[in-house]
């Protein structure tokens, strides 16, 4: 693989997306996983059903998150450092 290419697939395994995904897969088998430890999430069905929850929260952050910066200024999408900076030319 080409440098630029190793930079670019690591920085998409760690951002922010891919983090909190993955942090939510490690909750997701912790609930199924340990589930039948907590009193009345024995069957598999509430087990389920608290693995759908995370999964929708998960996605419902996350969507916010990318719905609020696609719809932000796009110096502000550019990051620190980066795009027009006040009192300087373009």
């Amino acid at each position: 693989m080409m440098p630029q290419q190793v930079s670019y697939l690591l920085a998409s395994l760690l951002s922010r997306r891919a983090s909190g995904l993955a942090g939510t897969g490690l909750a997701m088998t912790l609930v199924w996983y340990l589930g039948p430890l907590v009193p009345g999430m024995g069957g598999p069905l509430p087990r389920a059903a608290a693995i759908l929850v995370l999964a929708l929260a998960w996605t419902g952050v996350a969507g916010a998150g990318a719905g609020r910066r696609r719809l932000a200024p796009a110096p502000a999408r550019a990051g620190p450092g980066r795009g027009h900076r006040p009192g300087r030319p373009s």
